[in-house]
């Protein structure tokens, strides 16, 4: 059987909401705006998408408060190194392996006989789910910086 309806789910289990929910009705009182936002997707892809959106406003405020005064020297934008050029290359399949990663630990973890054995793997598997989410994360937040190193912006 399937449901055709909705239901709201007010929850801070961020596993359970990763699982349930395909879109988020979320306020967020640090926008200039105030407003209530719908993102599609599950918590996960909220907050990267939120993250993405609250560092371009502060990219944008950092911006408008280091407007050059007249007497203050103009400095060249910042520019990614061959490096960075390299790894912002390759840095969107490395977060999508990641992300994968994690949806096969929590499908794992979220198996029903994998709590019947041995309680040592159901340990592992979610040390290795902290593991894999905190990977994602640093991955996500470096894609950031290095994307906004590279329109220009400060990071």
């Amino acid at each position: 059987t399937t449901f055709d309806g909705c239901v709201i789910v007010i929850s801070h289990d961020r596993y359970f909401l990763d699982k349930v929910v395909t879109a988020m009705i979320a306020y967020d009182p640090d926008d200039p705006g105030g407003k209530v936002q719908v993102y599609q997707g599950d918590y996960t892809t909220f907050r990267r998408i939120h993250a993405v959106e609250a560092e371009k406003r502060k990219a944008a405020e950092r911006q408008l408060h280091s407007a050059p005064s007249p007497e203050r020297k103009i400095t060249k934008k910042a520019k990614l190194t061959y490096a960075e050029k390299m790894e912002f290359d390759g840095i969107e399949a490395a977060i999508e392996q990641a992300e994968e990663r994690v949806t096969e630990l929590e499908s794992a973890l979220a198996a029903p006989d994998i709590w019947s054995g041995d309680p040592a793997i159901p340990q592992q598997l979610q040390s290795d789910l902290e593991t894999a989410r905190e990977e994602a994360e640093h991955l996500m937040e470096r894609w950031e910086y290095l994307s906004l190193k590279a329109e220009g912006s400060p990071p």
